[in-house]
């Protein structure tokens, strides 16, 4: 298992790496992970200690997909066939989701703290390297990437010619990495895991490919990240007003700056601020305005979602309102939100997300009142960003699953801990 769990961990960073002369289409992530689901799928299911805390959440989402099922099948007259086949292609997708949320649980079975610090480390300067010699070695034509492995398509930018994407996909995946990233270094510096040197050379170097990779998601990134930490840290009332007032001197200061895509992105907001609500809504892509209606339509679905991978059932009722989608797909589609925090509401609803959210930053605060491991310290900080990005902005390309298995152990982490403290 230790080897197949540093397999993943190898596997997950290079998510959209396309090995183009042998695998053109597949990820080595998935693959790896349909791997260790036939190899360790009886160690997962024998898992005692694992079993009584995930159940209770596997139970809730098999009651709310079938008892949706049955909802389409008797009151929309879904076909049984079309419904069946849905629902073995989601549940194959949401077993992968289980097994990472099992991996995040047990890999300090595996590996230990400090050696998960030091692949972490490895990998994110490989990762960053890469994106800085991807944006030089365009300007000064020596051999890059673009989106694949060749040069053929790049993602260009209007001021700097390209925006790098690393092996991670497009830019807006690689800035929300370089987010990670730069929170990884601040918390191995400030638990001194690494040299004050180290610290400044890598956590500029992820500034940069932030800046560079111009995501509109990176931007989020930032704001949900200060936000859930301003919210959840204890400090004096007056304090927390003072760093309000400098952050918006400060967003001030940066948007107010027109050459800065960050600008750019500001503009493109008060332009969509001006319209009417309904001329907003339905310039809103098919991806994000489908699950929208269908929400709005269904609006108990809202608390408890639609069933895992059921959506699409849903917001087939409103393809009316499509202006892409149904041109292009005919009658044969699957609609999904490309939103992910819109996409999670669907398929689990804003009760259990809600719950989720509540439990990490639980288990979070009272890890870092408890504990006394500074490698913990480092992980659960790091994890505990992947977990709020992975939920609202990226999904599991940020490990939002391995992220939540992580903090389901905690509880086991700290009783380990009070009990190394009380025999010393």
């Amino acid at each position: 298992m230790r080897f197949l769990l540093l397999l993943y961990l190898y596997c997950f960073y290079f998510n959209y790496f396309r090995f183009s002369l042998i695998i053109m289409s597949s990820y080595p992530k998935d693959l790896c992970l349909m791997f260790i689901t036939i190899v360790g799928l009886k160690t997962v299911i024998s898992d005692k200690e694992f079993r009584r805390v995930v159940f209770p959440f596997l139970l809730f989402i098999f009651l709310i997909t079938n008892l949706s099922g049955l909802y389409l099948l008797g009151v929309k007259g879904v076909p049984f066939i079309s419904l069946m086949k849905r629902l073995i292609i989601q549940s194959f997708r949401f077993l992968l989701s289980v097994l990472e949320i099992y991996l995040g649980f047990s890999f300090l079975n595996y590996i230990k703290a400090e050696q998960f610090i030091k692949i972490q480390y490895f990998l994110m300067r490989i990762l960053i390297g890469a994106g800085i010699y991807q944006f030089i070695a365009f300007h000064i034509k020596l051999p890059y990437w673009g989106l694949s492995m060749t040069r053929s398509i790049i993602a260009p930018s209007a001021t700097y010619g390209i925006r790098p994407n690393s092996f991670i996909g497009e830019p807006k995946t690689f800035a929300i990495f370089s987010l990670m990233a730069l929170t990884f270094f601040a918390y191995s510096y400030m638990y001194k895991k690494i040299s004050l040197s180290s610290f400044f050379i890598w956590f500029i170097l992820s500034l940069f490919c932030f800046i560079r990779a111009e995501s509109g998601n990176g931007i989020l990134g930032v704001v949900l990240l200060l936000l859930i930490h301003f919210l959840i840290y204890d400090m004096n009332y007056y304090l927390k007003v003072v760093i309000c007032g400098a952050g918006l001197w400060m967003a001030y200061f940066i948007f107010s700056q027109p050459d800065l895509f960050f600008s750019r992105n500001l503009e493109i907001l008060l332009a969509l601020s001006h319209l009417d609500f309904n001329t907003l809504l339905y310039s809103m892509d098919d991806l994000v305005l489908l699950p929208f209606l269908a929400l709005i339509g269904n609006k108990i679905c809202i608390f408890l979602g639609f069933g895992y991978g059921l959506l699409t059932f849903y917001a087939s009722d409103y393809m009316e309102y499509s202006t892409w989608l149904i041109k292009f797909a005919g009658t044969s589609f699957n609609i999904d939100s490309n939103v992910e925090v819109l996409g999670i509401v669907c398929n689990y609803g804003v009760l259990l997300m809600l719950l989720s959210c509540l439990f990490v930053i639980k288990k979070k605060k009272e890890l870092t009142r408890s504990c006394i491991d500074s490698d913990l310290l480092v992980i659960s900080g790091f994890l505990f960003n992947c977990f709020f990005l992975g939920l609202f902005i990226a999904g599991n390309k940020v490990g939002l699953y391995f992220s939540l298995g992580f903090f389901l152990r905690v509880n086991s982490l700290i009783s380990e801990n009070d009990s190394s403290l009380e025999k010393t």
